[in-house]
């Protein structure tokens, strides 16, 4: 079967990593063109570091009929965390499915890992469907279901994702012809993209909250805070069994303890703005002085 793989972002590059391990090479990549480097110049997005590794033949989509060349294409176009919306010609062909990693129509949209970890969902899963001119509403043909542990940061869910998506993919191309593919069912919710105002650390809410805030932001984004005139990003933390008010901050030689709604948290990794993220007991070796009598905002 010819096949074409449509990717831009991380999750859809270790999709494709697992693809190519497991010996099955789409025909081409689609992808979009480089983007702009945190610390300057353009860059490969990961699919197309993917590629270039291992030699596979990409094409760019920006500044391109992009519609007129899927359209031309032969066989199944698969697309996984593509940023680019497919042209309505395109998804009537029922030729275009989309790998999401979420268990559909649980967390439609840009940001489902995200989402999961942040809402606390216990379990989640990859939905493999046929596209349609909705956001993330397509018929199901087949869904992959994971358990996540509490302990799970964002790194870890997007790699048991990309194992399941592998799965499932792999599975639709052993057969000789398509599974019967159903409607979606449940009651939908919308992940939408994450920005900063979304990774302020909210003291007020439960200490739970605040933690999988936490572990949704890391090791990409990190949840942050204000105590006095630091800004900080917690990278990683624990709850603790004291309670303190909410934004209390109470320091000592070995800890950070920071009150929440209930339960205190407490920051294992931090990092101070414009400095690199550091163990707790180093930041406040440096820092400890100026949280005295501060809070959390």
């Amino acid at each position: 079967m010819r096949w074409v793989y449509c990717s831009s972002g991380r999750f859809g590059a270790r999709v494709l990593q697992g693809i190519l391990e497991r010996g099955r090479a789409p025909s081409r990549v689609y992808t979009l063109g480089d983007r702009r480097l945190p610390r300057g110049g353009l860059g490969p997005l990961p699919v197309k570091r993917v590629c270039l590794e291992h030699r596979l033949d990409v094409l760019e989509l920006d500044g391109i009929d992009a519609e007129g060349v899927l359209l031309e294409e032969e066989g199944l176009i698969v697309a996984c965390d593509i940023g680019f919306i497919f042209p309505p010609n395109l998804v009537r062909t029922r030729r275009c499915l989309n790998l999401h990693p979420s268990l559909l129509p649980r967390w439609r949209g840009p940001a489902p890992i995200f989402w999961t970890i942040r809402s606390g969902d216990k379990e989640s899963g990859v939905s493999l469907f046929w596209m349609d001119e909705g956001i993330d509403t397509g018929r199901i043909v087949r869904q992959e279901q994971v358990s996540v542990p509490i302990q799970w940061s964002y790194a870890d869910l997007e790699r048991a994702l990309a194992e399941k998506a592998v799965s499932a993919l792999l599975e639709v191309f052993s057969r000789s012809d398509l599974p019967t593919d159903r409607p979606q069912e449940g009651e939908p919710s919308y992940a939408r993209k994450v920005d900063r105002d979304l990774l302020r650390i909210d003291w007020n809410s439960p200490a739970e909250g605040v933690y999988n805030l936490v572990r949704a932001g890391s090791p990409y984004w990190g949840a942050w805070t204000i105590i006095g005139e630091i800004e900080l990003k917690i990278w990683w933390a624990e709850i603790a069994e004291q309670r303190l008010a909410p934004g209390e901050v109470v320091v000592d030689k070995k800890g950070l303890m920071i009150g929440t709604a209930d339960r205190a948290i407490l920051p294992v990794e931090v990092q101070p703005a414009g400095k690199r993220r550091m163990g707790i007991v180093e930041f406040l070796a440096g820092y400890g002085r100026k949280l005295e009598g501060k809070r959390c905002e």
